[in-house]
């Protein structure tokens, strides 16, 4: 694919990430937080783990999928773990959840266009992409969410679940 203005600015924004990260580390090393310093590098590996994932399977992810997966790790590991906005924005897990829909339904369009690359173009083929996307984010969103937005407080306290 070749570079476009819409894919140079994807491409500074995951940069300006990874120098976020950094500039975490060094802030929260210098105020001796050790938990706060694994985040930063968490949030680098996880986008270095995406690129050399894309690059391993040659899947190209488009600007709209890209851009999704780098705002969704933005709002939640920096805004919502890094910077302590669940005691700020009230309901942030649902608000994560409901964003990870949306990219879930981008990773569904991905997955058909890679099933679908060899077949011949028909009409109803993008009515079909949105159902089969919309499904897929629907199906994968619900279960995972709840997962995450059950363990999340007993992983988060110090106290064992339940108690009080």
């Amino acid at each position: 694919m070749k570079p476009n203005a819409n894919t140079r600015f994807i491409d500074y924004f995951e940069y300006a990430m990874y120098l976020l990260a950094v500039i975490c580390f060094i802030y929260f090393f210098l105020q001796g937080n050790r938990p706060k310093m694994l985040e930063p590098v968490l949030i680098a590996a996880v986008l270095a783990g995406i690129r050399a994932l894309v690059r391993w399977t040659r899947i190209e992810m488009f600007p709209a999928l890209r851009i999704s997966v780098l705002a969704f790790i933005f709002i939640t590991m920096f805004l919502a773990n890094e910077f302590n906005f669940y005691s700020l924005v009230p309901y942030m897990d649902k608000i994560e959840h409901v964003l990870s829909g949306g990219v879930l339904f981008y990773v569904g369009s991905l997955i058909l266009m890679h099933i679908t690359k060899d077949e011949r173009p028909s009409e109803p083929r993008l009515k079909t992409a949105v159902y089969f996307s919309l499904y897929f984010s629907v199906a994968m969103a619900g279960p995972l969410g709840d997962i995450r937005v059950r363990h999340r407080p007993a992983l988060r306290s110090s106290k064992p679940a339940g108690q009080t």
